[in-house]
């Protein structure tokens, strides 16, 4: 009988242990974001500014695959450098004033 609530009590104490020490999980996707604008992400953006480009477009012209446009695309949106919207058949991206601005800066 001892023998059994000991183990209990052990396996208790553990899980408390294991569940104290387990990351956080941020609140918001915002805080995942790398807010470091490099090469690439300049190249998608100088792209983007002339216009009229899909993500195959994109990966195409840039070299890139079409799953690292599209990760990057979703990080250059979250931080307000550019607008994507669904057009019929395809996803259409614009640069918002932030994106103009930061290209005219660098």
């Amino acid at each position: 009988m001892y023998l059994i609530l000991a183990s209990i009590l052990v396996a208790v104490i553990l899980a408390i242990i294991i569940l104290s020490r387990k990351k956080k999980i941020p609140e918001n996707n915002y805080e995942l974001v790398d807010t470091r604008i490099d090469e690439r992400d300049k190249l998608l953006l100088n792209l983007i500014k002339k216009g009229g480009h899909s993500i195959s477009s994109l990966a195409k012209e840039s070299g890139l695959s079409k799953s690292v446009v599209w990760r990057r695309i979703r990080k250059l949106e979250e931080m307000g450098l550019i607008e994507t919207s669904k057009g019929i058949g395809k996803v259409e991206i614009n640069l918002t004033d932030k994106g103009r601005d930061l290209l005219g800066n660098s």
